[in-house]
């Protein structure tokens, strides 16, 4: 990621830990986030304030070590939580699955005739969300010329703040299509002997969830986090 941004952009690391966000920045892109600290947060908070633009791609989950019980996922504390929340945002504890999803190859167990063997079966993954056009604002220029891309391991990320005049504006990015749902206890490994359509138990309803939204601060005043 770093290597294409920068045949367009001045790409550097950053090291939040003083609490700082460097003058120079005007976008900063928050990867993974992962245990961040106090002054990290406080850094990203009042960089914000200040103006700037920042791009936070992270989730609840995780792809886990490799282990010889398969594919595993794993909860995540970004410390981003009481952030969002305080720009109006909440990320569920939930995994999103869509019946529109990219193919995977994955590794199921077979019984041949009493012997129990191990195989790759590439077919539907509905962890790994398909987002097409028709699920992407189309006004955001972020996204103009994106033909689609693939989320692992979503969740569904909402509204939480109330509508204020003098608010800040909000923008649903990307959705799941209309044919998902979502599982607080998520087992990573499917299962097609339990579950033959899809490896992974289907919700009784289906609904359209929101993945990512777009906040745009329209005043903002410095204030400490607590």
């Amino acid at each position: 990621l770093q290597q294409v941004l920068s045949e367009t952009y001045e790409v550097r690391p950053l090291e939040l830990t003083s609490g700082v966000v460097p003058g120079d920045v005007d976008v900063l892109i928050v990867a993974n986030p992962q245990g961040m600290t106090d002054p990290e947060v406080f850094a990203l908070d009042q960089f914000l304030m200040r103006g700037g633009s920042a791009i936070v791609a992270g989730g609840q989950f995780a792809l886990a070590q490799p282990s010889q019980m398969g594919i595993q996922v794993m909860p995540v504390d970004t410390g981003l939580d009481a952030a969002l929340h305080a720009y109006g945002l909440a990320v569920g504890n939930r995994v999103v699955l869509d019946e529109r999803n990219a193919p995977f190859p994955t590794p199921v167990i077979r019984d041949l005739g009493g012997f129990r063997v191990r195989a790759v079966q590439l077919g539907d993954c509905p962890p790994f969300i398909d987002v097409r056009p028709d699920q992407m604002d189309r006004d955001n220029p972020a996204l103009a010329g994106l033909p689609g891309l693939v989320l692992h391991w979503a969740s569904p990320v909402t509204v939480v703040a109330e509508p204020a005049e003098d608010g800040p504006v909000y923008a649903t990015l990307l959705s799941s299509s209309d044919r998902a749902w979502a599982q607080s206890a998520f087992q990573a490994a499917p299962d097609f002997e339990a579950h033959p359509d899809f490896g992974y138990a289907h919700g009784i309803s289906t609904e359209q969830f929101p993945l990512a939204q777009a906040v745009v601060i329209i005043s903002a005043i410095p204030r400490e986090m607590a």
